[in-house]
């Protein structure tokens, strides 16, 4: 009996050691850090303000002529 106890739980510890290996794996694909984010929305925000300042450039340029 306690050899299949034993057996039992060495098989529900290797499930459950695969199963925390395929969140491993998955966890990048679905979380994002919140640095990361922070760093992806400042670059998003300054290309953004990079546009308006250039139709402003075009704006006051279309108005002067």
């Amino acid at each position: 009996k306690v050899l299949e106890r034993q057996e039992k739980d060495a098989d529900a510890l290797k499930s459950l050691e695969h199963s925390f290996l395929r969140f491993q794996a998955e966890l990048p694909l679905q979380y994002v850090r919140r640095e990361d984010y922070v760093r992806n929305q400042t670059v998003l925000e300054a290309k953004i303000d990079r546009v308006f300042t250039k139709l402003e450039f075009i704006q006051e340029r279309s108005n002067k002529q």
